[in-house]
């Protein structure tokens, strides 16, 4: 049995016992019975209107709200009932005309307000309207019996009710019909629990009236059972009352919650962000799969109680505490960027914000933190630095390589015309002079040259080519001391579409550097692979090697670890391996050597091929 079952069976139970003893009661003193009946339906009718009124903010159903003001004025009426009671001795020559007359009011309000209850359901209420509407039709009733004792009679002592009486009660009942009837057009405004009630009660006070058009006696059988009736009925509307008014929206409002818990839930593990709760010190309590995959753990155990300060680079963990101050005065801090490390140790950038969660008395009780891995934004930014920064020096390059040749072209020639000159004299010195001035203008074109390369950067032309064929004329262009062993291990590539020149000056560019890295000898290894979808070439020399910190810039322009290097060759080597679609990739180890990868995707020849033939036969065609 579960526990609704549990809770449904004490209730029938305690209502059952507490009717049998009210039973008992009656055969022992009626007026006690009759007292304690009223009293028990005058402290629900009161509760009903207190229920209703503390929580109208919650009920959004009027009808309910309109039957609760009106029980305040029902169970006035029915106390002063009580009081009238015949033997009750509070009002001086009391009988049962007097309590029956007070019975009929109550009833006939009950009735009306039943009736107009439905109607109300969707319309706005103003409360202070209802309040002095409801005092009016008391006070009027109240005085018609008391003040002008115009009421009509409605019981005579040894004769029983009148025909008034009866006519009301059937009156009432019919009222209460119609109201039933209101209330079946109405239930989809109501939960099937509190539509049962609500029709329930109904049906019981129409019994009700109906029991009380039969008695003679006061203190009759009739009269027992229509208070039993009437007892039973206001029970079942506070029932519905207590349903709407506080059950319904207390689990509206953890049903809210739950919903609540279960969006964040999700939010907290779909996130793409790494989201972590840590106390007011900064230790770990809970976090999700992306906090784990963000620094290279696998389960949260291994996270959770490990300081989230942990994962801070240590240059950037005074500041951090700084922040952290200031997030909890402030509430929350945005988009700071810090310095972060793995599990390994490997560092990154990510954009961190935090906010404070506070309990109910708005004191801080843990931090969320929201981190963002900016490793491609910040790659994209860099990226596009350098792509304006080449720009520039693009625009600046050509400004000065076209000023500069002039005047170096008039030194070539002066250079040549006293050289043809004095080639006949003695003096060596001077012959020595002119050769380093034409040496020397000779290394200016060159850098000049390359200057105008990097500046006026030309489209490809892509032709059908053998790379390997490249790699071999690439070679042999570049002057190899005996000391360095070549070797080569060419795989058969299929052909590519390429830009031979511009390819060949980048491998050309790539085995000069190799060279000049191993000037006491060494080894220089060149392989092609075909590699799924693209080819790679690899230049692998033994040589000096490049320190770490210097890798990152080799493809910076104007960067250049040569004495007589002006730092713009393997700039414009990356220019042509990526206007092919491909990348190149370094590394490299002190005093052990370099690896420059040269990746270049294999393009689908065939079809471009076929978009070149078509075209060039369709041309001509065209008269074009």
């Amino acid at each position: 049995m579960d526990n609704l079952t549990i809770r449904k069976y004490f209730e029938v139970t305690g209502v059952v016992f507490i009717a049998f003893v009210l039973y008992l009661t009656s055969f022992f003193n009626y007026l006690l019975f009759h007292s304690l009946v009223e009293l028990f339906s005058i402290v629900i009718g009161f509760s009903i209107f207190v229920i209703t009124w503390i929580s109208r903010r919650m009920i959004d159903n009027n009808y309910l709200r309109f039957i609760g003001i009106a029980s305040l004025f029902i169970s006035i009426i029915d106390l002063i009932h009580t009081l009238g009671y015949a033997g009750m001795g509070v009002f001086s020559g009391s009988g049962g005309n007097l309590s029956t007359k007070l019975w009929i009011s109550a009833r006939s309000v009950q009735a009306i307000s039943l009736l107009i209850a439905p109607l109300l359901i969707r319309r706005k209420i103003n409360n202070a309207s209802l309040f002095i509407s409801y005092t009016v039709v008391t006070s009027f009733l109240l005085g018609s019996i008391f003040i002008w004792n115009v009421f009509p009679i409605s019981y005579i002592d040894g004769v029983g009710l009148t025909l008034f009486k009866v006519n009301s009660e059937y009156i009432i009942c019919i009222i209460l019909l119609g109201s039933l009837s209101l209330l079946v057009r109405k239930r989809k405004e109501f939960s099937s629990n509190v539509y049962r009630l609500l029709i329930t009660s109904i049906i019981l006070t129409i019994g009700s009236e109906l029991a009380f058009t039969f008695y003679i006696s006061v203190f009759g059988l009739f009269n027992t059972i229509g208070h039993f009736f009437k007892l039973i009925e206001f029970y079942l509307i506070y029932k519905a009352i207590i349903q709407i008014a506080i059950t319904r929206p207390y689990n509206l409002i953890f049903r809210n919650l739950k919903q609540s818990e279960e969006k964040l839930r999700s939010i907290f593990t779909s996130s793409s962000n790494a989201i972590t709760v840590t106390d007011l010190n900064g230790n770990i309590i809970e976090c999700n799969q992306e906090t784990l995959d963000l620094h290279g753990f696998s389960s949260k155990e291994e996270v959770l109680g490990i300081n989230a300060f942990t994962f801070l680079a240590k240059k950037d963990k005074v500041r951090a505490m700084e922040n952290m101050k200031r997030t909890l005065q402030k509430g929350q801090v945005k988009d700071v960027e810090y310095a972060l490390i793995t599990r390994d140790g490997r560092e990154f950038p990510a954009e961190i914000s935090v906010s404070v969660i506070k309990d109910h008395s708005g004191n801080p009780t843990s931090l969320v933190t929201i981190t963002k891995d900016i490793t491609e934004r910040k790659r994209m930014e860099k990226q596009l630095i350098l792509s304006e920064r080449l720009t520039a020096i693009g625009k600046l390059s050509s400004t000065i390589a076209h000023e500069l040749r002039n005047p170096l072209g008039v030194i070539n020639n002066s250079s040549y015309f006293l050289n043809m000159k004095l080639k006949n004299i003695a003096d060596e010195k001077v012959l020595k002079h002119l050769k380093i001035i034409t040496k020397k203008v000779d290394s200016a074109n060159i850098i000049i040259s390359d200057l105008l390369d990097f500046a006026s950067k030309r489209e490809p032309t892509l032709k059908e080519t053998n790379i390997n064929f490249i790699i071999k004329n690439a070679i042999s262009s570049v002057i190899i001391p005996e000391k360095i062993e070549v070797i080569t291990k060419l795989e058969e590539i299929p052909l590519m579409l390429l830009d031979g020149e511009q390819i060949q000056r980048v491998f050309q560019n790539m085995i000069l550097n190799a060279v000049q890295a191993m000037p006491e000898g060494g080894k220089l290894t060149i392989k092609t692979v075909k590699h799924e979808n693209s080819v790679k070439i690899v230049i692998k020399d033994t040589g000096i090697g490049i320190p770490e910190e210097n890798i990152s810039k080799l493809f910076n322009p104007l960067f250049s670890t040569k004495v007589k290097g002006v730092g713009l060759g393997l700039t414009i080597c990356m220019q042509i391996v990526e206007d092919h679609g491909g990348n190149i990739t370094v590394q490299s180890e002190v005093s052990k050597g370099s690896v420059f990868t040269v990746k270049i995707p294999l393009r689908d020849n065939g079809n471009e091929m076929l978009v070149k033939n078509m075209i060039s036969s369709i041309l001509p065609k065209m008269g074009m």
